[in-house]
């Protein structure tokens, strides 16, 4: 016995799954990347830091709030330690809130940023802030 439009029906199906999975794999691929809209933080936190940089002096100690960063960090199970990294030798300012996932962002002035540390004020991550020194 032969069945027709079995074979047209089986290729639209196909056809259709298809389409469906190059539509949805990467709308979950990006959906698990933004999580907690870690990429916006990171790059608006050095962003923030490398302006704060370029128009510091030598002698200067400074202090950010990072709640925010801390916040982000801790729900993509981040230490608050390892957020904020400033490399010196090629000026650039490296924030990292999520696990394989960092920002950097250069900045201009002749500056060396000492100490930096992310103080946890109250204890969690509900008000917290970066405190270095600039020489």
């Amino acid at each position: 016995m032969r069945r027709r439009g079995t074979g047209e029906s089986l290729q639209s199906t196909i056809a259709y799954t298809l389409a469906f999975l190059a539509f949805f794999v990467p709308l979950s691929i990006y959906i698990s990347t933004s999580q907690h809209n870690a990429g916006y933080w990171e790059d608006y936190y050095a962003k923030k830091l490398a302006l704060i940089l370029d128009r510091a002096s030598p002698g200067q100690e400074l202090y950010l709030d990072v709640t925010e960063a801390t916040r982000v960090a801790a729900s993509n199970g981040k230490s608050p330690y390892d957020i904020f990294v400033f490399d010196n030798v090629n000026r650039e300012v490296i924030v990292s809130l999520k696990q394989g996932s960092a920002t950097r962002f250069s900045f201009f002035s002749n500056v060396t940023v000492v100490d930096p540390t992310v103080q946890l004020i109250s204890g969690g991550v509900d008000v917290n802030r970066l405190h270095f020194s600039i020489r």
